[in-house]
């Protein structure tokens, strides 16, 4: 293993950070959309998905950051970044042009990449592909969420 370096850390942890960011900026609303759609019981209030947000994307630079220390890690480069660009997706196709239905679809595509991603970490450094599991049961999670918005909305 290479040796610690806190600026390819932290440059690590800004790019999903930024991503993330972006995204929200760009859909400001979604807290008001999401709070207008029939939601089914088990639905978290909208507060919880920016504290989970947060560290699942901490966990995602971590895991970034622990790949690229090792030789052959292009496959995992690249899974990560097809991962980063469906969950910046997303919020845009589900809130912004408010396509449900399609962004159940996505988010399953989402959930497929992030699982394809782990393994690629895994193979790597088994650490970054732990920190990676929280995301694949959020995502599962919002799957379900994201399926009985589509069966009490669309």
């Amino acid at each position: 293993m290479k040796s610690f370096n806190l600026g390819k850390l932290i440059f690590c942890l800004l790019i999903p950070a930024i991503f993330g960011g972006i995204s929200g900026l760009f859909n400001q609303n979604s807290v008001e959309l999401y709070e207008k759609l029939v939601l089914p019981n088990f639905a978290p209030p909208s507060f919880v998905f920016p504290l989970v947000w947060t560290f699942l994307y901490t966990f995602m630079g971590i895991g970034f950051y622990l790949i690229l220390q090792k030789r052959k890690h292009k496959l995992a480069v690249i899974s990560f970044f097809v991962q980063l660009i469906a969950n910046f997706t997303w919020p845009f196709v589900f809130f912004k042009f408010n396509l449900i239905v399609l962004g159940f679809y996505l988010h399953m595509f989402l959930l497929l990449t992030v699982i394809w991603m782990t393994f690629n970490f895994f193979k790597l450094n088994k650490f970054s592909g732990i920190l990676q599991l929280p995301y694949i049961i959020w995502l599962s999670f919002a799957g379900y969420l994201n399926y009985y918005i589509v069966l009490l909305n669309a």
